[in-house]
């Protein structure tokens, strides 16, 4: 315990490279614990012996008194025994009458000796005095009754008695005896008014000493009262209000002001919850903000993401508006990006993305805001400015800084960008609506030539809204169910029966009549729809086939193949036979191939296992054909139309369309020939061995039924 207290009242409280030591309230309780237990124990100790002595003697005196009234009541009846034994003497003197009277004093005088020696011990001197007076009245009385015996009652009967004796006796009787046997009685009535006296002062020592105790008890409960009191005043000064203080301050935090000051603590307990509160603050500010840098930054280049840079476009084009000043948003894609990070792999993309930013941040000023909004976007926020020649020559000077080469790992290669730029308020004081138009621009600026920036234009914009419009409009034909399965046969070339039925998508349009897919397929992509529509279109196939038997095929993108979800519910389709595996052919798109090469290579063996025919569609418009072919379970191989258009006109299409039905044969694979318009068409790849034929020679898109 003194260990104890010795190491807690060494507790100190670190601030900055002063150290101040603080006293522990637990030392200060256990010291006034300490101190109140002794009083106690002292306080026990006087009443306990106080009251036992007081018991004692009160008990002793109690005692001796018993026992004096005892003697007294007993001197009181052989006194009386005496006088008795007198007067019967007088009335008749026989030997017997005087033997009694001999015992009867003799008893006399030995009750009061032993009174005499009781009461020497008495703190009465005056009962020791009436006692020694008695004993010698006793034996006055003694020798008073011998010398009537003697001289006055000699004769031992009436007989003998001369005549006047019994006068002469009587007269001594009263004359000698009567006055001493009265001045006894006085004097055991005196003794008995001193017990009784005595009697009383016992009561009253009692009385004070329950007195005594219950004062000693009162002023016990006061200490403790004061002492409770004084903890209470303790504990509310040196933790109740610290602990109160150090609420409010964790309020002040709650509501935002940071700047609230912990008030300082007096004792090591509250220092030692205040400093915790520090060292928790301390970090709970660190993690947030390492959460909002995570938040408004990008993990990788460590730019401001697109929440940030939204947010500052917003304050800037306010700001713009106060000052009468320009906002220049500039919206950039890279080119060859894909590519890049395919070929090299993804740690090559992001060392490149990392060294893009960086050059970035080397072009323009430190007043502008730099962000990375996702992939290979970029965007930059220009702020302050009078015109459109500053923001030119800087988007011309960030799109040169990206044309310079990279190198990794031993390789080196080139990308580029396309930018587009936006202005505030000309094009818009809407920051979303910037954004989308600066997108659009890029977009221009990509399809033309690439490497290049494009501001936005009344064009672009009505383009914009077009296809914002065209979306909205697409998003109500999937919510009402508009859209529309027609399906094109395909001929087989040796007896042209229906080889299978190609399901294509159609959109009746209230306005621009029956539209395509490839209308509206990149307004479908941007609005999140492909999936949605693949399940309604799997859903509906069954049911919409041109003849019980009839073998469909379904365009899917090979994007949906790597969505477990997506591949799940098809699998499931085909496990409950809501589609039957051998009236399926599923066409993948070559182009769609490059997003996940090991999802789709999955997805399409277990289809193939499962009993799908697999083709390949566009064949020879993608990148990597011969990979493809070598790599996934396909079943046919389809050819593009732009190059069967070319048969007839154009020699090296044709020779490209054999070289293509020899290497699928060779594969065991089957070739289907897409935009078969003539016969020229039809009787060339019939002649060159190809398998199926499709177009609109053979058949138009029609809805079933």
């Amino acid at each position: 315990m003194a260990e104890f207290l010795k190491q807690d009242r060494q507790s100190t409280w670190q601030t900055g490279t002063a150290t101040k030591q603080l006293p522990s309230y637990r030392t200060r309780y256990a010291i006034i614990v300490a101190a109140l237990a002794l009083l106690y124990a002292v306080t026990a100790i006087f009443a306990f012996r106080h009251a036992d002595s007081v018991s004692q003697a009160s008990s002793a005196d109690a005692y001796r008194h018993g026992q004096g009234v005892t003697l007294l009541n007993d001197s009181s009846a052989r006194l009386y025994g005496v006088r008795q034994g007198l007067h019967d003497l007088l009335i008749e003197p026989s030997a017997n009458v005087r033997l009694e009277l001999d015992a009867a004093a003799e008893q006399l005088n030995d009750v009061l000796a032993r009174l005499a020696t009781h009461n020497e011990s008495s703190s009465n001197p005056d009962m020791s005095a009436i006692s020694k007076a008695l004993c010698d009245d006793a034996d006055a009385l003694a020798a008073n009754i011998r010398e009537l015996f003697d001289t006055e009652l000699q004769p031992a009967t009436p007989n003998q008695q001369p005549p006047g004796a019994e006068q002469t006796a009587l007269g001594y009787l009263r004359g000698q005896v009567n006055p001493l046997l009265r001045q006894m009685q006085r004097r055991l009535d005196m003794l008995h008014a001193a017990s009784q006296a005595q009697a009383g002062q016992q009561v009253d020592t009692l009385t004070g000493l329950s007195r005594d105790l219950g004062m000693i008890l009162f002023a016990a409960l006061g200490v403790m009262l004061l002492f409770a009191l004084i903890g209470f005043v303790s504990l509310d000064r040196f933790i109740m209000r610290p602990i109160r203080a150090l609420a409010t301050d964790l309020q002040g935090h709650v509501d935002g002001n940071i700047d609230t000051p912990i008030r300082p603590t007096a004792v090591s307990e509250t220092r030692d919850l205040v400093q915790a509160f520090n060292d928790m603050q301390e970090q709970v500010r660190a993690r947030e903000q390492e959460l909002d840098f995570l938040a408004h930054h990008d993990a990788l280049t460590g730019l401001p993401n697109r929440t940030l840079f939204r947010r500052r476009l917003a304050e800037a084009i306010n700001s713009a508006r106060r000052h009468d000043m320009l906002v220049g948003l500039l919206f950039m894609d890279l080119d060859r990006f894909k590519q890049i990070n395919d070929s090299y792999g993804h740690s090559a993309g992001d060392q490149m993305l990392i060294e893009i930013s960086q050059r970035l941040l080397k072009v323009f000023r430190q007043a502008d805001l730099v962000a990375r909004l996702g992939g290979d976007e970029f965007a930059v926020l220009l702020e302050h400015l009078h015109d459109r020649d500053e923001m030119s020559r800087l988007a011309a000077k960030a799109l040169s800084a990206i044309q310079r080469p990279y190198e990794f790992g031993g390789n080196i290669f080139y990308s580029g960008a396309s930018m587009g730029i936006a202005v505030a308020p000309d094009d818009s004081v809407d920051p979303d609506q910037l954004i989308q138009q600066a997108d659009a621009a890029m977009y221009a600026a990509k399809q033309e030539d690439g490497s290049s920036f494009r501001y936005v234009t009344e064009e672009l914009t009505a383009g914009a809204a077009a296809q914002h419009l065209l979306e909205n409009e697409l998003r109500d034909a999937v919510r009402e169910h508009k859209l529309e399965l027609h399906f094109q046969p395909v001929l087989a070339t040796t007896d042209e029966h229906v080889h299978c039925y190609e399901s294509l998508l159609r959109w009746p349009h209230a306005e621009q009549g029956m539209l395509r897919p490839a209308s509206f397929m990149d307004a479908l992509a941007d609005a999140g729809l492909c999936s949605i529509i693949s399940d309604w279109a799997l859903d509906r196939i069954q049911a919409s086939r041109p003849t019980p038997d009839a073998v469909l095929s379904i365009n899917l993108s090979a994007r949906l193949l790597h969505d477990e979800a997506f591949a799940q519910r098809l699998f499931e389709r085909l496990d409950e036979g809501r589609l039957v595996p051998q009236q399926l052919i599923i066409e993948i798109t070559e182009d769609t191939l490059e997003t996940d090469l090991r999802a789709a290579t999955r997805v399409l063996h277990e289809l193939k296992r499962r009993g799908v025919r697999i083709a390949l569609d566009d064949f020879g418009t993608g990148q990597a054909s011969l990979s493809h072919l070598r790599r996934f379970p396909f079943d046919y191989i389809k050819i593009d139309q732009s190059f069967v258009a070319g048969i007839g006109n154009i020699r090296n299409d044709e020779k490209l369309i054999q070289a293509i039905i020899r290497l699928a044969h060779a594969l065991d694979m089957e070739v289907v020939a897409e935009g078969v318009e003539n016969e020229v068409q039809r009787a060339f790849l019939k002649t060159e061995g190809c398998d199926y034929i499709q177009g609109y020679l053979v058949g138009r898109p029609a809805a079933s039924g």
